[in-house]
């Protein structure tokens, strides 16, 4: 569905105000996770690398992929107002049927997922198990492996001599 040209020119200020309001977001919750001292700067980096990741999809899919154009406008504002960064009193600017479009979305503000760390001390070399959505690092001595998966089983193994401990630090969801 297209969006109507008296709209689409409103759209575009409405744009760039969600989207300032996202990257405000974006960065109020990388401080929150940096500045987070009960969690080791492992888990608060897992936590960043995924908040990134997953709202950079986010971003792509609101601001990019979806209101870069008049036809595919409405679905963009449409995840603007999911992903609450849009007022009521902005979008009254919009025509009754824009409104129309988007008054069946459901506003699903942003919370961040905080983690607990678990350690675990294993005697011998094991492949990375762990279950969906599992961040993992494997510290061996001062050495810090880290797996780049996110949201995903690992399938890194990491390889140590023969009854060599090793400390596997898991950050779990809470």
């Amino acid at each position: 569905m297209s969006i109507a040209e008296s709209d689409w020119r409103k759209f575009k200020v409405l744009r760039q105000i969600a989207f300032d309001r996202f990257c405000q977001g974006v960065l109020a919750d990388a401080k929150a996770i940096a500045q987070h001292g009960a969690l080791s700067a492992h888990a608060r980096y897992g936590m960043l690398y995924g908040l990134i990741q997953d709202r950079n999809k986010d971003m792509y899919r609101a601001f990019d992929a979806n209101s870069q154009s008049r036809s595919s406008a409405l679905r963009g504002l449409s995840l603007m107002v999911k992903h609450d960064l849009l007022t009521e009193a902005q979008l009254s600017v919009l025509s009754e049927e824009a409104r129309d479009y988007i008054s069946e979305t459901v506003r699903q503000p942003y919370e961040l997922e905080w983690v607990d760390e678990i350690v675990i001390c294993l005697l011998q070399t094991r492949p990375c198990a762990l279950p969906q959505g599992t961040r993992c690092g494997v510290e061996i001595g001062a050495t810090l492996g880290l797996c780049s998966f996110w949201r995903r089983s690992c399938r890194h193994q990491f390889l140590l001599q023969p009854n060599a401990p090793f400390v596997l630090a898991i950050s779990v969801p809470t």
